[in-house]
């Protein structure tokens, strides 16, 4: 094919061209050769997700977004571990201390109260399984006074619940083995007892038991009975531990002067807060008996600043608390929930006249000073046929009780 003859115009332009563009290419080479080397791709580059500081991928993680996993096991020893939030079997209690106890966080507040001045604590013990008494108590009785509530008790759940929302602290008295007594039948202290001759295993399974439905509304724990089982050492290191772990404190009840509370707890859960009680109100269920118990308590508050006192839902004892707690504001001492007893002040007695506990009216005569001899309020009928009551003893022709 023959070439067509081009004109002068286009022989100048090309003429011109040429130089331009050898001058590129040559300075493009020039900038090449200057460059670092860069090593060319020989295949496509890995696709690689983004790494969330902190947080370590798995080998199956790895491979599902493609990362190699030998680079991701090089990027997990170079990148900083946080502490893991996940619970271990090692550090399985470890994390538990670090949860707020139910002893905090179930706590009330009670009424305004005056440090300088000395505290009683009262708990009625065993409620729920009487379920008439039970109501009279929690419908007589400040949500100051502390309820305990026997696991089986029939009205258990329904008051502790009640308990609860009028802002009374709730405790688990847990059924333990009483000492046998001569020439009488055994005590039985309810289902899923603790006996000293059960497997430790058992024992934790019967305390788990006792405590489930309880413990996440409850402060702490007493024995019911067990004047034999807290006098076994090694029984009670198998039941506080448990007791700890729930976030519950435990209050030795003192139903035996040989009582191994206090040892077990210093080796196994010497962190975990421990009351015993000072007083018990219905030992004997008199008039008499339980005005003389009050006042050994009120003056155990004014030697030492604090005191407890353990009664049960009898009617005597609820009729006689009735007449007393009220006088408590004239004779400077304050009605407290159980748990400001785990305070470590033990104040001095200074009188002085606070508020009244909610749901107390005064004493006609606030300048009486025997209020023993003051009439008590009329009691509530007793239903005709009551449920059988477990609690440490019912009530008999004499009015009189033991302690199990």
């Amino acid at each position: 094919m023959p070439f067509k003859k081009l004109d002068t115009n286009t022989l100048i332009l090309i003429a011109m061209g040429v130089p331009v563009i050898l001058a590129s290419a040559g300075l493009a080479a020039w900038l090449y050769q200057s460059s670092p080397a860069v090593a060319k791709p020989t295949a496509k580059p890995t696709k690689v997700a983004a790494v969330v500081q902190g947080k370590a991928l798995t080998t199956d993680q790895a491979t599902a977004l493609g990362i190699p996993t030998a680079e991701m096991q090089k990027q997990a020893a170079r990148r900083p571990q946080q502490p893991s939030t996940q619970p271990t079997q090692d550090a399985g209690k470890a994390l538990e201390v670090l949860e707020t106890p139910k002893y905090v966080s179930n706590a009330e507040a009670g009424v305004t109260t005056f440090e300088k001045r000395p505290k009683v604590a009262i708990v009625i013990d065993d409620v729920g399984v009487h379920s008439a008494l039970s109501r009279k108590a929690d419908k007589v009785l400040p949500p100051e006074v502390t309820f305990s509530f026997l696991p089986y008790g029939s009205a258990t759940m329904e008051l502790a619940k009640k308990a609860r929302k009028e802002g009374r602290e709730v405790m688990i008295p847990l059924p333990m083995e009483p000492m046998p007594r001569l020439d009488e039948p055994p005590i039985d202290p309810g289902p899923n007892a603790l006996f000293v001759e059960l497997s430790p295993e058992e024992m934790r399974k019967r305390t788990q038991i006792n405590l489930k439905d309880l413990k996440d509304m409850s402060v702490g724990v007493n024995n019911h009975m067990g004047s034999r089982f807290t006098s076994d050492l090694e029984g009670m290191k198998v039941v506080l531990p448990i007791i700890e772990e729930s976030g519950l404190f435990f209050m030795d009840s003192l139903t035996t002067p040989n009582s191994a509370v206090e040892e077990a707890a210093k080796a196994v859960t010497p962190n975990m807060p421990l009351l015993k009680r000072d007083v018990f109100l219905d030992h004997y269920i008199t008039e008499d008996a339980l005005r003389a118990a009050l006042q050994r308590l009120e003056k155990e508050a004014k030697a030492t600043g604090k005191a407890i006192a353990i009664g049960h839902p009898h009617s005597r004892t609820l009729s006689v608390l009735q007449d007393w707690l009220p006088t408590l504001p004239y004779k400077g001492i304050d009605l407290v929930p159980i748990t400001h007893m785990l305070a470590d002040d033990t104040p001095a007695f200074e009188p002085s006249a606070p508020a009244l506990p909610k749901g107390i009216a005064a004493p006609q005569n606030s300048q009486e000073e025997n209020p023993s001899d003051a009439e008590a309020p009329t009691s509530i009928e007793e239903p005709q046929q009551p449920e059988p009551m477990h609690v440490i003893n019912p009530e008999d022709q004499n009015g009189t009780t033991g302690l199990y």
